[in-house]
């Protein structure tokens, strides 16, 4: 028993041991329970961040309200507490809110400026004003312009200029003091003093503006706000027209009618041909070509030119246009008879108008011309009408005639080499007995029916250095006539000098120095035998032959006639003209002595020249009638006419005698000569 009590005392014991811990155990719970949270408060207290929120503005900071927008905190008046990052809204009735972040680094009392709203400005419009409220607009610091007048605008805080705008000039300008905080502030539109304005404006459809605010459309005619304004009339295509005026109480302001001017267009006007006389209107501007600036609509235009047919017509200005018109006059005809001796050919402006006589139908400023083979062709510029002769009678001219009268008297080429011209003619000479071999009678009879010119000196040393630079020349010598040169190089210089005055060659030198001539050609050449003997015995100014010899028919050389080999030569020479003494030895400067009587020196003497015509015989050729000879067409040498400074016979200075070297020689230089047709 003892065993089981004891047994049951312990087991007694053990569970009020493990009552009691229970109970200890939920003591400690309890305690910890509220000791932890106690303990955890107490931490969070010590680590909260306070900040003070101050706002400016008493009448914010009397309503002010926070919240916390992000993040967790508390806020109690004006402060808030919070542990991290957090952003906080701050409101205040009549400002904008803000928004601002803050964290453990924010100083505290944080400062918060907050905007005030806009206040509620409202327009009352007096009674009288009521009815027209749509056609009022305000515009506000010069800037917003409400159109039409609102009932509400929104301005913020602060002084604020107010322009009201309404019709009839209306204009009141005043200074609001704007309170804000979204309270509401009345404007009071008071009606203003009037006066009356009238005014019409062609065309009807311009816009009539008073200080900016259209007034009208065409006319006005009613009441308008006391004040000056600017009174602005536009239209489409015409230019504004500005006027002040001023308008005072009761009193009536009437511009009568005005009158815009249209904005002007560009017209340019030109002619063919030009300087046409322009009338605008009937009155005359200038002629053609010519550039306009016009504002009417419309003007009427008349173009006029003597010879011409007259235009008129109205043209259309556009305005702000550039316009060209080109008028093309036709020219006024008349009637002209054409006559011609002999019968010709008429043509006019290069067309074939038949043979003469004949009627055409002309006009000013047409080319008539009148041709016919074999003779100078004749041309005419007709004139207006009223001077135009309207029977017209031509008298051609033979080609050479013609050539001949055109051409100048004398012509100096390359510095001084000097030509004078000479006319056709016709010759008959009878040669003279020393050459003939027999009695019987020898005639030379030539016809030249080209005029020609020949060069009144021969050629000078100066003048052929410039196409044989190898050639000396010296002060003492240049003036004396160049010798000793081939027929050839005589050729060549020739073409040398015409080609130096752009002319055509009138030889072509071929193989072994053999030369065809070109009579069609007009650069210079040599002189032909028939041409040197005209000049040498013919006078052309009385159409007679003066002789055998170019001073006449005396067999005794008068004095100073030539350089010939004279009584001075009688220490150089064993033979000499005993009858005869002139002043030179030697060759002479060209133009020492005197000119024949066709104004050409040195024939008879000084050198003797080298001619185109090859040497056949002494006769050959006379007793024919010949035209433009030309001499034989070859042979082999060339013949030499006139004498030189050592002709010692008068035989050598005949005009008709014919000399011959192969060569060159000392005695023999050339002149040159050109056709003129």
């Amino acid at each position: 028993m003892q065993g089981s009590n004891s047994t049951k005392r312990k087991q007694g014991d053990i569970e009020e041991l493990i009552s009691l811990q229970k109970v200890r155990r939920t003591r400690v719970i309890v305690i910890v329970s509220v000791l932890l949270p106690l303990l955890l408060l107490v931490t969070l207290l010590f680590s909260m961040k306070v900040v003070s929120i101050e706002v400016p503005d008493p009448r914010a900071k009397n309503n002010v309200q926070l919240a916390f927008t992000q993040g967790f905190g508390i806020a109690i008046n004006e402060r808030i507490m919070f542990w991290g990052d957090v952003q906080i809204e701050v409101q205040a009735e009549g400002f904008y809110p803000d928004t601002t972040g803050i964290n453990r680094t924010t100083s505290s009392p944080l400062e918060i400026a907050l905007e005030p709203l806009p206040g509620k400005v409202k327009f009352r419009l007096a009674q009288e004003l009521s009815g027209e409220s749509s056609e009022f607009k305000v515009v506000v610091n010069d800037q917003d312009t409400f159109d039409p007048l609102p009932q509400q605008v929104q301005l913020p805080k602060g002084s604020h200029s107010l322009r009201i705008l309404g019709p009839n000039g209306y204009d009141l300008q005043t200074e609001l003091q704007v309170i804000g905080y979204a309270e509401e502030q009345w404007v009071q539109v008071e009606s203003l003093e009037r006066g009356t304005l009238k005014v019409q404006v062609i065309p009807e459809n311009a816009i009539i503006e008073l200080s900016g605010s259209i007034l009208a459309e065409g006319s006005y005619s009613g009441p308008v706000s006391v004040g000056d304004y600017e009174l602005v009339i536009h239209a489409e295509k015409f230019v504004d027209h500005k006027v002040p005026i001023s308008i005072t109480k009761g009193a009536t302001v009437d511009l009568k009618t005005i009158n815009l001017r249209r904005l002007p267009g560009v017209v340019r006007l030109s002619s063919e041909p030009d300087e046409a006389s322009l009338l605008i209107n009937g009155g005359f501007i200038g002629t053609t070509p010519k550039i306009l600036t016009i504002h009417e609509e419309s003007f009427e235009l008349t173009i006029r030119k003597p010879d011409y047919q007259s235009i008129t017509e109205t043209i259309v200005v556009e305005s702000r246009q550039d316009e060209r018109h080109h008028y093309v006059l036709e020219p006024l005809t008349y009637e002209v008879s054409v006559e011609s001796d002999p019968i010709a050919e008429i043509t006019l402006n290069q067309e074939s108008k038949g043979e003469s006589p004949v009627t055409i139908t002309a006009k000013a400023g047409d080319i008539l011309e009148v041709s016919q083979d074999g003779y100078a062709s004749q041309q005419v510029t007709l004139q207006s009408e009223s001077s135009q002769v309207k029977e017209l009678k031509f008298k051609l001219v033979e080609l050479a005639i013609n050539a001949f009268e055109q051409a100048a008297e004398t012509i100096v080429v390359s510095e001084s080499i000097r030509l004078k011209k000479f006319s056709s003619m016709k010759l008959q000479v009878a040669l003279p007995g020393e050459l003939l071999s027999d009695d019987e009678p020898t005639d030379s009879i030539v016809e030249i029916t080209k005029p020609f010119y020949m060069g009144t000196h021969e050629i000078r040393r100066k003048e052929y250095a410039k196409f044989d630079t190898n050639i000396t020349v010296t002060p003492d010598n240049e003036n004396l006539p160049v010798t000793g040169i081939p027929w050839i190089e005589a050729i060549k210089f020739c073409n040398w000098l015409s080609q130096k005055e752009g002319l055509e060659n009138v030889y072509t030198i071929k193989a072994s120095n053999q030369v065809e001539i070109n009579t069609n050609a007009g650069g210079f050449r040599l002189p032909t035998e028939a041409e040197w003997e005209a000049v040498a015995q013919f006078n052309f100014q009385k159409r007679q032959v003066i002789g055998k010899y170019t001073w006449g028919t005396i067999d005794k050389p008068p004095t100073g006639v030539g350089n010939l080999a004279g009584f001075e030569t009688r220490e150089a020479l064993q033979l000499y003209i005993e009858s005869y003494t002139d002043d030179h030895v030697e060759l002479a400067p060209v133009g020492s002595y005197s000119a024949n009587l066709n104004g050409i020196y040195d024939l008879e003497g000084n050198a003797a020249e080298w001619i185109w015509d090859f040497y056949s015989h002494p006769l050959s050729g006379r007793n024919e009638s010949l035209v433009d000879p030309l001499g034989p067409s070859d042979g082999l040498d060339h013949i030499i006419k006139g004498g030189s400074f050592r002709s010692t016979m008068l035989s050598d200075v005949l005009v008709n005698a014919r000399r011959v070297i192969s060569f060159e020689d000392e005695t023999v230089g050339f002149r040159v000569a050109r056709w003129i047709f």
